[in-house]
């Protein structure tokens, strides 16, 4: 990283150009006159409330947070605290992120001519989660308009640091350990003595709340050095707290008029921080010195010295030395409630027991703390007196991280852990030999075998943010212009898709897209679909990267797309669900969602199943956050309240399943949108997802832990396992007989447990690529075994959909009746009762009044789906118990997926469809993956005028039903 060096100026010409901006800034305040009477009266009384600016001899910087800027919005507080800031005449002001309301273009513009205020005072800037989680994900506005992070600069011998404290798309905080290792080595040669101030959007050990996940490490790598001062926002409040000899200060949101001026006193060799208002107060917080206190050294936090498991305990021993008398001494293991720790028989070492029963095995971290009496320990409420003293008194923290063993039978436990440079944000991708992709933070892309050891790693220019894609190769795949290994898709926030051999790591091709890529890419029909972090989705040949079409949403695109029958489905930050057009890229349908910005339908994938898309949306508990939307017209058929935005919907034993933020794992009925069961497991997620793990789900939890839940099973039926103290955003991945689980500290860790036998009709978790029909259930009729069609029909009827004969049969190769079509497509889309039932309104054709199929047949009709034939006595006749052709079939079929007609230039396989009056609706089947053809003399044929047996039918409905490819 470059570091910057800013050169003050003689005093004589810095007086002059202060004098300049004051005018300038007289100016700039005259419209606080339109502004509410109360922030002009504070513009007014800024002259008698404080200094204009430092004494002589001495240098200003000003700190602003949280001006959360919004493009055409009135923005007051802000604006009046940017005027009252530069009539103080700063030398230097710095940002401490959330500078945009949601990251949009227009923001930053507004934000950037805002600050013109400043004149040529350098303003820099770290970036916040609003900066970095809606409209700009991937933060390229944020650099093209306000620059780098990190970055580094001498200012009047002080050494500052600014830090990157946001997750991409994300609103949690973290340093990633490839990030602590940089500040590390810059401060080794930034030295032990100079001073040092560092800026971050996020607070680190602020008691009552925890922020970033990362809290230990910071400090850690902090304490061999000078560090005078750590300055942070988020919190939208004046604070101030000590931690290891380390002063932390977070500065009031802009947006609520708060700032603060550190004023620098090389001469006197110190700093001071003033917290200001907009109402015209700045009061003194304090006065720090800028060199280490000689010759006696600051107290030294402790140090843990043992931590040993005994019986259903951990014993904690540490060091505690020259700290001040009369002090608390406290311990805890993970997020248990902290223990007092008392002296042992050594003289300086102080002991605790903490029981560990109940804790769920895996990697715990056991904390030391020590503060002055009465402060609040961290994690536990405040009580009145200690949320007003949460500014008072320093502390001293230590921390090691422990394993603990599994204890009942069935507990998951580990098979092997893997440690990166980088964290891992998005969920490893299989190959089908069991080979695991992972890619970091830090830009690496690492192949790992299924029992733990590093076959290749291979470097990137850029962050991964997205998860990587397998695409298998070889014949029978449906990607028959991909080698036998097949791909390994990599996103990278430089904007550049990577196609990687997944047996080498060797770049096969890469595109570079032009805008961050936050999104997993999703392969599908020959193509490949990503959208980017300015809300383009892209569609690319798989085997070359060739641009194939490109389709504008309205705002950012950060999550994979879902394929379904011809359809490409994506939501995006502009609160709606785009249907695109595989083939072309031309919009089926767009579904606005009622809501802002926040709580758009973006954070996960759509699932496509049975004709519905179900996509999820992080709206608060009391309103619509599942969807169950047609996906022919994007109607809404459905919808259940909840917080689901942050779980992608898993087709779990024929149930649709997702979980709450507050980790309540709940089944719904696809069709009508029922609750069926759920499990609270006490797990926080944020983007952690579920997955399907044989016949259990697994849950990741913001905290570090993945739980298993037996579906239905009640709370006592949920097995933790704690992976490490990093936020869990990767989905966990399930493979045959393990679980992957990966966090944001970097580690890779694969699990195994007892989990239930494998439920039948079970989508939508990522993991290996598998034929579904070679995991289908068994057929549940007598003459199936060993058809052609057995594993369709064993999927048919987990679904619901295959009925049979009154003895048992299922008769596969007996032609389908027209009636029983229309019945098996109203069964499928869920608008009529099994059997067809009887309809309430008259039946829309002649001869079907009174058939037992009259209620499907009327429910297709009514929409569009069905049309008769004029018979001779001019009414419409439907013709129930004619059998249907496959041409009919097919232009059924292509009704029910809305798609009527191929792309212009697809080429046909099928070789018998020339001139016949379905063949577009048949080419639109086949260009979707839904039908092939049959092999006859030497080439490919449909046979459109042959009636259509009911195994066909089912296996046509099945491939429809799981979104064909």
């Amino acid at each position: 990283m470059q570091s910057h060096l800013l050169k003050s100026r003689p005093w004589p010409w810095r007086s002059v150009r202060r004098l300049t901006l004051r005018l300038f800034v007289l100016l700039a305040l005259l419209p606080a006159l339109l502004l509410p009477r109360s922030a002009a009266l504070a513009a007014q009384a800024l002259a008698a409330a404080a200094p204009a600016g430092p004494q002589a001899g001495r240098v200003r910087m000003a700190i602003i947070s949280d001006t959360h800027w919004i493009a055409g919005g009135a923005n007051t507080q802000s604006k009046a605290v940017l005027a009252q800031v530069a009539a103080l005449g700063p030398d230097l002001v710095i940002h401490t992120g959330d500078v945009t309301e949601t990251g949009g273009r227009r923001e930053y513009e507004e934000y950037r001519q805002a600050v013109a205020v400043f004149g040529d005072t350098p303003v820099l800037h770290v970036p916040g989660n609003h900066d970095a989680r809606w409209l700009d994900p991937g933060k390229a506005w944020f650099r093209q308009y306000l620059g780098e992070v990190p970055r580094t600069l001498d200012w009047h011998g002080v050494h500052l640091v600014l830090l990157d404290s946001t997750v991409a798309t994300e609103t949690h905080g973290h340093l990633d350990r490839s990030t602590l290792q940089w500040l590390a080595g810059h401060l080794q040669q930034v030295g032990p003595d100079r001073p040092v101030l560092i800026f971050l959007h996020h607070p680190v050990f602020y008691t009552p709340v925890t922020y970033t996940d990362t809290d230990d490490e910071f400090v850690a790598a902090l304490a061999p050095y000078n560090v005078r001062g750590v300055f942070t926002g988020h919190g939208h409040l004046h604070m101030r707290w000590e931690r290891n000899g380390i002063p932390f200060f977070m500065t009031q949101a802009a947006m609520e008029g708060g700032y603060k001026i550190v004023d620098l006193d090389p001469a006197a060799r110190t700093l001071t921080v003033y917290d200001g208002n907009v109402d015209g107060t700045l009061t003194q917080v304090v006065t720090l010195p800028l060199d280490p206190p000689t010759p006696t050294p600051r107290p030294a936090p402790p140090t843990i010295t043992r931590v040993a498991l005994e019986g259903s305990h951990l014993r904690v021993e540490a060091q505690a030395q020259g700290l001040p008398p009369g002090l608390q001494y406290w311990a805890r293991v993970g997020t248990a409630p902290w223990q007092p720790m008392g002296p042992n028989y050594d003289p300086g070492t102080l002991v605790a027991q903490l029981p560990v029963a109940g804790l769920p095995p895996g990697r715990h971290r056991v904390q030391v703390w020590i503060a002055p009496p009465g402060a609040a320990l961290p994690g536990e409420l405040l009580s009145g007196d200690q949320w007003l003293q949460r500014n008072a008194g320093p502390s001293w923290s230590a921390y090691q991280d422990v394993d603990l063993p599994p204890g009942a039978a069935g507990a998951p436990r580990e098979l092997w852990r893997l440690g990166f440079v980088g964290g891992i944000q998005g969920s490893p991708a299989l190959g089908p030999d069991g080979t695991a992709y992972a890619a970091t933070l830090a830009g690496e892309v690492v192949a790992v075998a299924p029992d733990g050891q590093v076959r290749w790693r291979r470097e990137t220019p850029a962050p991964v943010v997205g998860a990587p894609t397998f695409v298998p190769g070889g014949s029978g795949t449906g990607n028959g212009g991909l080698p036998g290994s097949g791909l390994l898709l990599v996103p990278g926030t430089d904007g550049t898709l990577r196609a990687l051999d997944p047996a080498t790591g060797e770049v096969r091709w890469q595109a570079h897209l032009g805008a961050p890529l936050m999104a997993q890419p999703l392969a599908a029909a020959g193509l490949v679909f990503i959208g980017d972090s300015k809300g383009m989705l892209h569609a690319l040949d798989l085997s070359t990267g060739a641009p194939r079409w490109q389709y504008q949403a309205g705002a950012a695109i950060r999550s994979r797309a879902t394929y379904g029958a011809g359809t490409v489905f994506v939501g995006a930050w502009d609160t709606a669900v785009h249907a695109v057009d595989a083939f072309t890229g031309k919009p089926r349908w767009v579904r606005t969602l009622p809501g802002s910005v926040y709580y758009a339908p973006a954070n996960q994938p759509p699932l496509f199943f049975r004709g519905r898309v179900y996509v999820t949306r992080s709206q608060p508990s009391g309103h619509a956050s599942l969807y169950a939307l047609d996906a022919r017209t994007g109607e809404i058929l459905w919808s259940a309240q909840g917080s689901y935005g942050y779980s992608a919907p898993v087709l779990h034993g024929g149930l649709l399943v997702v979980a709450s933020s507050g980790g309540t794992v709940v089944a719904f009925d696809p069709v009508t949108g029922q609750q069926r069961w759920s499990v609270a497991t006490g797990v926080t997620t944020f983007d952690g997802a579920i997955s399907s793990f044989a016949g259990d789900l697994a849950l990741a939890g913001l905290g570090g832990e993945v739980a298993l839940v037996r579906p239905g099973g009640g709370s006592a039926g949920v097995r933790k396992y704690r992976v490490g103290s990093g936020y869990l955003f990767a989905r966990p991945v399930p493979d045959e007989g393990r679980l992957l689980a990966a966090g944001l500290d970097g580690s890779l860790v694969a699990l195994t447990a007892a989990v239930a036998p494998v439920q039948p009709l079970t989508l939508g978790s990522p993991g290996r690529p598998r034929d579904p029909m070679a995991t289908a259930p068994p057929a549940p009729f007598r003459d199936a075994a060993g058809h052609w069609s057995a594993p369709a029909l064993g999927i048919a009827g987990a679904m619901g959909l295959a009925e049979g004969y009154p003895d048992g049969t299922f008769r596969p190769d007996q032609p389908l009746s027209r009636a029983e079509m229309a019945a098996l497509l109203a069964r499928y889309l869920g608008i009529a009762p099994a059997g067809g039932g009887s309809a309430p309104s008259p039946a829309p054709f002649a001869d079907v009044t009174g058939h037992w199929a009259q209620g499907a047949i009327s429910a297709l009709a009514a929409r569009g789906l069905v049309g008769g034939v004029q018979g001779p006595d001019g009414r419409l006749r439907f013709e129930p118990d004619r059998p249907v052709r496959r041409g009919e079939a097919a232009t059924l079929l292509s009704r029910i997926i809305g798609r009527q007609a191929p792309s212009p230039g697809f080429a046909t396989r099928l070789q018998d469809l020339a001139g016949h009056w379905a063949a577009a609706n048949v080419l639109a089947l086949e260009e979707a993956g839904l039908v092939a053809g049959v092999p006859k003399g030497g080439s490919l044929v449909f046979e459109p005028d042959r009636s259509l047996s009911r195994a066909e039918a089912l296996a046509l409905l099945v491939r429809i039903a799981l979104g064909g490819t």
